[in-house]
């Protein structure tokens, strides 16, 4: 990959360059080709794209270090763009950047999701709906979500029938077989709760539920507060607390409710969601989804030139 990029990129001598997620690349592969654009090529402008949260501040500042991240960020990047509102996690003060670092930095916003391409009642034609109401369960890719499957399908037993709301789970194709199995043979007793492998259009089953559990990824949250939905999070606690952190901060000011896994007794999840689903829970507040159109603009702004003016 660090070969690939150098050979790929220096020669094209792109306008611009951006990296997404992890300065350094994954396990450093970038760093190469930011310096030698830097160097080879002056005009390209090197851009910078960070999730709201990462990890515990104190894991950042350190693995940051050891990389050589501030170095990036201080003397090559041209801009750090964070998917994020400064005002629920503050990146430069939480991960310790510079006041060279800051001055290039800007919060653009969260990255709101379009509707999907099926419309809700497309959606729940395609389900052997039992009630009025519909739950979405996704675990994103699946690779561990079957603990928060698991707790809603026990639940639901344990209501005995009288859940008066359908769960539809998407298992993810990062799910294992054995987990898959296990899954599947839960639903022989519950005809209110259905299950989907997986779909490319989750946006679609997200507009069409009344309310979404799910655990804690950046991607997977943005698409709940895009549409408006009442999510109920269950946040991955480890090996990174990224999700934990996200879902604290965006339930306490009311954007989304979150279970922690280890409180995952028994019909606690069931409550939540048959609280959620009722008449007098509070709307969600809404939150600006702005950051796609903030995230052109700031890259345009490095290069206001006409062939790149916003139309």
């Amino acid at each position: 990959r660090r070969d690939l990029l150098a050979t790929a990129a220096v020669p094209f001598r792109p306008d611009f360059f951006v990296v997404d997620h992890a300065p350094a690349g994954m396990n450093g592969e970038v760093v190469r080709t930011l310096k030698q654009l830097r160097a080879e090529c002056p005009e390209t402008r090197l851009v910078i794209g960070l999730r709201d949260i990462m990890d515990e501040p104190a894991v950042v500042r350190k693995q940051w270090a050891r990389d050589g991240v501030y170095e990036l960020l201080n003397d090559v990047y041209d801009l750090i763009m964070v998917y994020g509102e400064q005002d629920i996690y503050d990146v430069v003060s939480k991960y310790g950047l510079s006041p060279q670092a800051a001055a290039k930095t800007q919060f653009v916003g969260y990255l709101g999701r379009e509707e999907g391409k099926l419309t809700p009642a497309e959606i729940r034609a395609s389900i052997d709906m039992q009630t009025d109401h519909l739950v979405l369960v996704t675990a994103g890719g699946g690779g561990d979500g079957s603990r928060m499957i698991d707790a809603i399908l026990r639940d639901m037993r344990l209501a005995l029938g009288a859940c008066d709301f359908d769960v539809l789970v998407v298992g993810g194709p990062l799910m294992s077989d054995a987990d898959r199995n296990d899954v599947l043979r839960q639903f022989d007793e519950l005809p209110n709760a259905h299950y989907l492998a997986f779909s490319d259009d989750l946006t679609s089953y997200i507009g069409a539920a009344d309310a979404v559990i799910s655990m804690g990824g950046y991607n997977t949250v943005c698409e709940i507060l895009s549409l408006g939905k009442k999510g109920m999070i269950i946040p991955r606690v480890t090996p990174r607390r990224e999700q934990l952190i996200r879902a604290e901060l965006l339930s306490e000011r009311g954007y989304v409710e979150m279970i922690h896994p280890d409180d995952l007794v028994p019909k606690r999840l069931l409550n939540a969601i048959t609280e959620q689903l009722s008449d007098h829970y509070p709307q969600c507040p809404a939150i600006e989804m702005n950051g796609l159109d903030n995230s052109v603009r700031a890259v345009e702004s490095l290069w206001p030139t006409p062939e790149f003016a916003t139309a």
